[in-house]
């Protein structure tokens, strides 16, 4: 099985990480973290061009933090292949996270919740416009979100 990600440093996508790494049911299955720097376009000015290097910075101090995570973790005893964890830009993390799905083709997505009831097929919203409510009615992978 395929299982794809997305971390963003929140508490609720470090469950979603910790459930995804535990999912994990034999040694061929494997898992991609995704870590998404929002960016701007920048147009040559000095401000978004600094604030795209923050974003830039913070995505690699995360995936930093989330590989030593990853080395940590009881379940690479049973995995043949590591983890991999890549940091990609977007200036919409949902759409870019969906987009990065398509190449990909994961069995299933795993996102932290942010407002949505707790599977995909699930109608109840809580809110509109977090993460959790865009990637699963955009994707036609098996969603997890994680309380």
């Amino acid at each position: 099985m395929k299982v794809m990600v997305d971390i963003d440093g929140s508490e609720d996508s470090s469950r979603a990480y910790e459930y995804a790494m535990n999912i994990y049911l034999n040694e061929e299955d494997e898992i991609q973290i995704v870590v998404i720097a929002k960016v701007v376009p920048s147009n040559g000015s000095y401000f978004f061009e600094a604030s795209n290097a923050t974003a830039r910075e913070e995505a690699q101090k995360l995936k930093k933090e989330y590989e030593a995570m990853v080395d940590a973790h009881p379940c690479l005893q049973r995995l043949k292949k590591k983890p991999t964890i890549m940091v990609v830009e977007g200036t919409d993390p949902r759409k870019t996270f969906l987009e990065l799905a398509d190449k990909v083709h994961p069995d299933l997505t795993v996102v932290g919740r942010h407002s949505f009831a707790s599977t995909r097929r699930a109608s109840r919203k809580l809110s509109s416009g977090s993460f959790s409510n865009y990637v699963p009615e955009r994707t036609p992978y098996e969603v997890h979100i994680v309380d």
